[in-house]
């Protein structure tokens, strides 16, 4: 598809992606460049993305870096703001020490219930699936199209 026929976000992503690492913002040169881009080649250039640059955990995917993910896609991201309590400050806690090989067996910060487990593991495969299903949405609605 051409630039021209996709969202805004999508056209930003690509920009972004066209001009990464080589936009001295103190320089003319490279906003006239970047306007050039826009009025002349979006028109006829494919969209073309490098995924692997674009779509970075960042190593530990917290709601801030979810949030930066679901708005380049272009799909609703109150899912995101509505857990972000769950995502950073419950699931997010355990993660990072489990992974960092924290002592957790005395501290009362890590201390779970069987009850807030099952709890959180709900609430992050109901997260999980309907993430899945705004993306299928935006897929086989194509959202992603300009209109």
């Amino acid at each position: 598809m051409k630039y021209s026929e996709l969202t805004n976000n999508l056209k930003a992503l690509g920009i972004y992606s066209q001009f990464e690492g080589q936009f001295p913002y103190n320089k003319f040169d490279s906003y006239l460049k970047v306007t050039n881009f826009v009025i002349y080649d979006c028109l006829q250039q494919s969209f073309n993305l490098d995924v692997t640059k674009h779509v970075d955990t960042r190593s530990n995917l917290n709601s801030e870096v979810l949030q930066e993910l679901v708005t380049k896609v272009g799909i609703d991201n109150s899912f995101v703001e509505e857990n972000k309590f769950h995502i950073d400050s419950r699931l997010l806690k355990y993660r990072n020490a489990i992974a960092h090989g924290e002592r957790t067996d005395n501290n009362p910060d890590f201390n779970i219930s069987k009850q807030d487990f099952y709890d959180l593991y709900d609430r992050v495969n109901i997260c999980t699936d309907h993430f899945e299903t705004l993306l299928l949405n935006h897929i086989e609605m194509e959202t992603y199209k300009a209109s």
